[in-house]
């Protein structure tokens, strides 16, 4: 194996593994949000919680970014992990119904993670801007 493919293998794991983190952080927070009857306690897990998810959110849209930018995933892998941020931050407005976007949103990022993990890295401008396909491999002796 060479070291390219070795480090993108790490690179990888270390995104999936991340992604897997703010999963359980989520969760967390949605959890903290669920409550049944409005006592002190339950609404300062309600703002721990809420601090969870906040956290999550922020850690799950810069994976995306990530994936999109520096590990070249396809486009549709960062759009269901935004999907699914979009979902848990708006559910939490409605803390009885925090529940259901774990069915909605975790569905979303797992289908992200296994896109952008098992997806060969799409190919990107080049520094001169060109597509590769555009590009023309230089001869010896070519200036240009």
């Amino acid at each position: 194996m060479t070291n390219a493919r070795l480090a993108r293998r790490l690179v990888k794991t270390g995104w999936a593994a991340a992604v897997v983190i703010a999963m359980v952080i989520m969760t967390q927070g949605l959890w903290a949000t669920v409550h049944f009857e409005p006592t002190a306690d339950a609404i300062a897990d309600e703002r721990r919680g809420h601090v969870f998810i906040a956290v999550a959110s922020v850690l799950l849209v810069a994976l995306a970014a990530f994936a999109r930018y520096a590990m070249s995933a396809p486009l549709v892998a960062p759009l269901a992990m935004l999907a699914a941020v979009a979902v848990c931050v708006i559910v939490t407005l409605t803390p009885a119904v925090a529940v259901i976007s774990l069915l909605v949103a975790y569905p979303l990022i797992l289908g992200a993670l296994v896109g952008a993990v098992s997806a060969p890295p799409h190919p990107g401008p080049s520094v001169t801007g060109r597509q590769p396909s555009e590009q023309r491999k230089q001869r010896p002796g070519d200036l240009g």
